[in-house]
């Protein structure tokens, strides 16, 4: 599940996940604060306001709400991320470029 970070006005798109035991096991305050910061988004009233009709609200709604894929013949955004093997992002194809 994607999870966003609002910091300084700018939005990150995270793709991973930090469980309560590993920050505990860790007793880590800067891990603690960062995760105080990310929003679930498990519907679509919990996406920001400001990013309606937008590329981010769209990618939200179809990587974690399951919406049905439409047709794109263009991009409609930019997603970067390490390299990992591991990641599958559920996005209509053409509806970003992934570097």
């Amino acid at each position: 599940m994607l999870k966003i970070q609002l910091e300084s006005g700018e939005l990150f798109i995270l793709n991973f996940l930090l469980n309560q035991e590993y920050l505990s096991k860790r007793n880590s305050i800067y891990l603690k604060n960062y995760m105080e910061r990310l929003l679930n988004i498990s519907d679509s009233g919990k996406i920001p306001s400001k990013y309606k009709d937008t590329p981010i609200f769209k990618l939200f709604e179809y990587h974690n709400l399951g919406l049905k894929h439409g047709n794109y013949s263009d991009p409609q955004m930019l997603i970067a991320t390490c390299m990992d093997f591991r990641l599958s992002y559920n996005i209509p194809k053409n509806f970003a470029y992934m570097i």
